[in-house]
């Protein structure tokens, strides 16, 4: 299944309130695609607008910007700031 963009909406009344805890969730929703589709959804997010860190890790639903920067950084690597320079230019 191909990967959809996800309206800012749905990520803040869906998925707010976390990082990636490997927790049950509610609904049966699996918490490890959940951490992964926010860590997908701020990449395209760093890569194609200028919004801030703070504002990225707040519309993909992560708890706060410290948790966004801990869980980006160890999915890719790079924090979001060095990850966000790749694409500019």
């Amino acid at each position: 299944m191909p990967m959809r963009r996800i309206s800012r909406r749905l990520l803040r009344s869906s998925w707010s309130g976390g990082g990636c805890r490997r927790a049950p969730l509610q609904g049966g929703l699996d918490q490890v695609a959940l951490c992964e589709r926010r860590l997908h959804e701020s990449r395209v997010l760093l890569e194609t607008t200028d919004w801030g860190i703070d504002a990225v890790a707040s519309v993909c639903g992560f708890g706060s910007t410290v948790t966004f920067r801990q869980n980006f950084a160890s999915a890719f690597g790079t924090t979001p700031s060095s990850y966000r320079r790749q694409f500019s230019g």
